[in-house]
């Protein structure tokens, strides 16, 4: 179901989602106008929940930034979080990159209340400042920021507003050429800047900060496959680096966000934390098999483990440190009852015995006071739980802040049914979610929709009730299917076996899982009609959705695969993290996950869903996928979107998707 921006909006208003909940946002219409079950309570239900807010006290907005940092450029991709200025620690001086006119490519700085700007050129007409990940040092007297080379990465076509408005766009495809990176450290005062000396060796770069006295800059390098992260730290009077840490087969860790130049995304998850006082950091890692956080002196040399085992499961990220009591707070996952339980953990540095301070299942956001002595936790449980509670840490005492009237959830019948079933090696756990229709009716049959997104990278299942996916499953389940999530093997959140299960093998095993929940839930659910049974996917969900039509048509009998990558060779340079190889490396791998070579296989009915903008998986996809049905001589459907990009929010749309699973699965 095409994503309504509302139904993200609303969810912002009343959680507070972390920022990459909301990537993207724009205007867009907040009513469903063909529903066709209990109409005005679900119109109700999204009204209520589009008037709540959280009003989280002064003391917790930890994460306030200056209201008037400017726009620079548009992010990765026209979906995203557009890049911002950069402002330094006391909000006085601010810095940005020029990505248009006569001055493009060059850095600026201003004080935050003027205008003037004094602009520093790049250092040829091949490489561009850019001040995304760019951070400032502690006196305020050095920005560390990047200067990019992308003229040798390949460009393809862009059809913009109207089919004849076009535009070429940097895009780097599996085994192409990706751009180049190279960190400076420019004086605000004077302008020069000087670069570190790391090479080119290792393409992916992410700047992680400073050192108290400002002269030594942090940073993390890998390569492009992701099978080595080092941490560097750098002297910024020499330029010269020393490696403080090295680490293999981070591909689970990083997940797209390293390589996609989400830094945003990467500051959050606080992969080294850096302690005050150059007492050097704590580090996350995988290596076990679980997420676990270790401690590491100034120099690199490991001092200890905070979390050892299976722990509580396993670590999701630090959320914050108490720099001054020695000790950490992380986001931690799972128990013996539900692998993805979340609690949030206090660790000592000293080596105390952790303490839980909040159960969720599901915590969406932490803030803490300044001196950290209490803490707030969005809590979420299912079907009817989104509170917060305020902790007072050290009294070991808490009370409810803010919390959802509950009769909102019933009153809709806004509830999931959360399932375990086995995975297609009968041993397995896996989870699934089923949405139902409200005049739900146990004596009647009933077509299957599964939303489909098996990536390495995510879960399809939302962490808590109000997400975007949880409400568009509800809504089409009201017009009359039972809705299902399945998060098979390959996907995340389960240690690194689990999340490891498709590497190098993507869309060759994932499929399997799918099919195996769908059957074990209709065994305990006649009125699960498997013999209408569709699925939906979008982006690489696009890409599963229709493998799915392919390697399973006896159990998948319609589709629709929006703005979907066909063939994996073809995908962008993201996927090479998860195969671990690139195309001429590996060609049988990804030969192997050829959607076009199984086309002769296709029997459900297909619908294509592109737009011609879409500049994250480009259209041209949809138009080679055409060809080769063409050539098949297999029928399909097309919804062409002139203008469109990756992401689309349009009713109208919608209402077609919709028309198209009720003509092929609602009649018998």
């Amino acid at each position: 179901m095409v994503q309504c921006v509302n139904r993200d909006k609303m969810i912002v208003m009343t959680l507070l989602l972390a920022a990459f909940s909301v990537l993207g946002a724009a205007p867009g219409n907040d009513k469903d106008n063909h529903l066709t079950a209990n109409e005005q309570v679900v119109e109700q239900f999204l009204e209520t929940i589009e008037t709540m807010e959280v009003q989280y006290p002064v003391e917790a907005q930890s994460d306030h930034k200056p209201e008037d940092l400017k726009v620079v450029r548009s992010g990765l991709f026209a979906h995203s979080r557009p890049v911002t200025e950069i402002a330094s620690g006391s909000q006085g001086y601010i810095a940005g990159s020029i990505h248009q006119g006569e001055n493009r490519g060059d850095l600026y700085f201003r004080e935050a209340e003027n205008d003037p700007k004094i602009t520093v050129k790049p250092l040829n007409n091949k490489w561009y400042w850019d001040i995304q990940g760019a951070k400032w040092s502690t006196n305020e007297a050095w920005l560390a920021v990047k200067q990019i080379n992308d003229s040798l990465v390949p460009r393809i076509r862009i059809d913009t507003e109207t089919a004849d408005a076009k535009r070429s766009i940097p895009y780097s495809r599996a085994g192409q050429a990706i751009q180049q990176q190279q960190i400076y450290v420019v004086n605000r005062e004077t302008q020069k800047y000087k670069a570190i000396k790391h090479g080119l060796q290792s393409p992916l770069i992410h700047i992680i900060g400073w050192s108290d006295d400002s002269k030594q800059l942090r940073f993390l390098r890998s390569d492009r496959f992701l099978k080595k992260l080092e941490l560097v730290e750098a002297d910024i009077d020499s330029g010269n680096v020393n490696v403080l840490l090295t680490e293999s087969d981070v591909a689970s860790l990083i997940g797209l966000d390293l390589l996609q130049g989400h830094a945003n995304r990467l500051d959050f998850r606080h992969l080294p934390a850096f302690l005050k006082g150059n007492r050097g950091f704590i580090w996350t890692s995988d290596r076990s098999g679980y997420r676990h956080l270790y401690v590491y002196d100034a120099k690199g040399d490991l001092d200890k483990s905070l979390t050892k085992g299976k722990f509580d499961g396993w670590v999701v990220r630090i959320v914050d440190i108490d720099h001054k009591r020695g000790l950490v707070y992380a986001l931690t996952a799972g128990s013996k009852g539900d692998p993805y339980a979340q609690s949030i953990y206090q660790f000592s540095l000293a080596g105390n015995k952790p303490e839980k301070i909040a159960s969720g299942p599901n915590i969406i956001k932490v803030l803490f006071s300044a001196n950290k002595d209490r803490m707030w936790a969005l809590r979420t449980s299912f079907p009817n739980t989104a509170q917060v509670e305020e902790f007072d840490i050290f009294a070991k005492t808490s009370k409810i802040y803010w919390a959802v009237d509950p009769d909102i959830y019933a009153q809709a019948g806004f509830a999931p049914e959360l399932v375990w079933v086995k995975a297609a090696d009968g041993k397995t756990p896996i989870r699934a979610a089923l949405f139902k229709p409200n005049d739900f009716d146990e004596s009647k049959s009933y077509p299957v929709i599964e939303e489909m997104y098996p990536a390495p990278y995510t879960s399809v299942i939302p962490q808590h009730p109000l997400a975007g996916k949880w409400i568009d499953s509800y809504l089409r389940a009201q017009q009359g299917y039972i809705v299902v999530l399945i998060d098979g093997r390959g996907t995340l959140g389960r240690g690194t076996a689990f999340q490891n299960y498709s590497y190098g093998r993507f869309g060759q095993v994932e499929i399997a899982d799918h099919v195996a929940a769908l059957n074990q839930l209709a065994k305990d659910r006649s009125y699960m009609d498997m013999s209408r049974v569709g699925v939906y996917g979008h982006s690489w969900g696009g890409y599963f959705a229709l493998r799915a039509l392919l390697q399973a048509p006896q159990t998948y009998h319609a589709g629709i695969v929006s703005a979907a990558g066909v063939d994996l060779k073809d995908f962008r340079v993201s996927i090479e993290p998860f195969m671990g190889c690139s195309p001429a490396m590996c060609p049988q791998a990804y030969k192997l996950a050829a959607n076009t070579a199984l086309l002769d296989k296709l029997q459900a009915h297909l619908l294509i869903v592109h737009g011609t903008a879409d500049d994250d998986v480009p259209f041209v996809e949809s138009e080679k996928l055409i060809k080769a049905l063409d050539k098949a001589g297999k029928p399909y459907e097309l919804i062409t979107l002139p203008g469109a990009n990756h992401i689309v929010w349009n009713d109208e749309l919608e209402l077609k998707e919709d028309m198209f699973f009720s003509k092929h699965l609602q009649s018998n």
